[in-house]
């Protein structure tokens, strides 16, 4: 099964984890590919970008992930 979701957004975090419930009785492997980087290019980030970088590569990952 091949799952795809939207870290940043709750609705999808939970859908997902809805479907794993469904569909398994356990999680032996999680491989987490998500991350974005749109400020790595700058010395000072913009607000905006730091905080969609930090939403995706920390909070989304931990809340899915917990």
């Amino acid at each position: 099964m091949l799952l795809v979701l939207f870290l940043v957004n709750t609705k999808s975090r939970a859908t997902a984890i809805q479907q794993l419930e469904n569909n398994f009785k356990s999680i032996d492997i999680l491989i987490n590919n998500a991350r974005i980087g749109p400020d790595i290019d700058h010395c000072t980030p913009s607000e905006v970008d730091a905080e969609n970088t930090l939403s995706l590569n920390l909070s989304g990952t931990v809340l899915f992930s917990e």
